[in-house]
């Protein structure tokens, strides 16, 4: 046999602690969640830098009111003589590249559960996790090539392990950007960087909120008012172009949405949970947000004014009171928008990549040439389309 030139041997992926101490359980559909409550709980508060979407009760709420496959999802649990150690969420699902149905495993992710991730805090187990995971998948028989993580936020774990694989075997997509507030600089701070206008028109709303009787900011945190708060909230979403004939974008008239987010109005503990902000005058609610928090990071999810009262800026005046809230608060170091729209510029606020991961599973021709195309782009669009077409034209074995 030819000897490899020293030069293009390829690194061993683990260093340190062997793959061999660690193994991987899998577990199906909702005996996922029967079995791995508590370890999932455990995990997920372990981790140093957390975000909602991944926790078990949104998985759990997204499992039962929005996954359109339940029965392919499974859960990987990486454990070893000491216990679980990691976990991450699959569910088996075609994925569209280049106009294109390519079945791939992925992270559950939905646009109301913005953000995937795998849950190890351990920072001995982490870079393992991923390798083992595609070791594992690359055993499964089901025609799937890719393995893809994301969104992700830039402050996930996730690239701990990604760094223990060859560059090749990977892409990195960069779709969207996550605005967001950085609360420990302080309100004034971040007040004084909005434009001199702006801060005209905040001053001049807040003189007329002033005017009407009885205005006030709620915030509804436990459970019973979270669930009062919830049936506010989505009267007051619905009322205003959200809920309009030909959009119908509010979350009352989505399929399986007020449940999904029902389910997620509650506290999870540890200071997390999901937190409904009000401005309320003359006797109703004019504008409200509906909020999770998560270890240092407060997310703005949902938000709806009432329109009638729009001269008086309810939702522009909840949002810096919201933020206000956030700045006072010590644990709390950032409040996400969550998305990249134009409109929140007028706030200046700062921005965070959101990454996708596609990673060959293995060492499969197939999943390198996928995971290129992702990279580079490579080729005509058509080229690459008609690769793709005839390595797809098969359907995945039925999981």
């Amino acid at each position: 046999m030819r000897a490899v030139p020293k030069k293009q041997r390829r690194q061993p992926i683990q260093r340190g602690r062997m793959l061999g101490d660690l193994r991987i359980e899998e577990y199906r559909g909702a005996d996922a969640f029967r079995a791995l409550a508590a370890d999932w709980h455990r995990l997920y508060f372990a981790l140093p830098t957390r975000v909602h979407s991944t926790a078990y009760e949104a998985h759990l709420a997204y499992f039962e009111t929005l996954m359109a496959t339940p029965e392919r999802f499974r859960c990987l649990v990486v454990s070893d003589d000491s216990g679980r150690r990691a976990l991450c969420p699959l569910e088996a699902r075609v994925d569209r590249l280049l106009g294109i149905p390519v079945p791939v495993w992925g992270v559950p992710v939905h646009p109301h559960l913005p953000f995937a991730d795998i849950l190890c805090g351990d920072d001995e187990v982490r870079p393992h996790v991923i390798p083992l995971v595609l070791k594992y998948l690359q055993s499964r028989p089901e025609g799937r090539h890719l393995f893809t993580v994301g969104p992700v936020a830039a402050t996930s774990q996730l690239w701990t392990g990604l760094n223990r694989l060859p560059r090749w075997s990977y892409a990195i997509d960069t779709p969207w950007q996550a605005n967001y507030f950085d609360c420990s600089q302080g309100v004034e701070s971040l007040v004084a960087r909005f434009s001199k206008s702006f801060r005209t028109k905040v001053r001049k709303a807040e003189r007329r909120l002033s005017t009407l009787p009885d205005a006030s900011f709620t915030t509804a945190a436990s459970a019973d008012a979270l669930a009062a708060a919830f049936t506010t909230f989505l009267d007051v979403e619905a009322s205003g172009w959200k809920g309009a004939n030909g959009t119908r974008t509010a979350v009352r008239f989505r399929t399986g949405q007020p449940e999904f987010f029902r389910r997620l109005a509650l506290p999870l503990g540890g200071g997390d949970g999901c937190e409904i902000n009000s401005l309320y005058a003359e006797g109703k609610c004019i504008a409200t947000h509906y909020c999770v928090r998560s270890g240092e990071d407060y997310a703005i999810l949902k938000s709806g004014y009432d329109e009638s009262y729009a001269r008086f800026s309810p939702g522009r005046l909840l949002r810096l009171h919201t933020l206000t809230r956030c700045c006072d608060d010590p644990t709390i170091r950032r409040c996400s928008l969550v998305s990249d729209y134009d409109w929140q510029q007028i706030w200046n606020p700062e921005s965070m990549a959101v990454r996708t991961v596609y990673i060959a599973v293995g060492g499969t021709a197939s999943g390198r040439t996928i995971a290129g195309l992702y990279r580079f782009r490579l080729g005509s669009g058509r080229r690459a389309a008609r690769w793709l077409r005839a390595r797809t034209r098969r359907p995945p074995t039925k999981s």
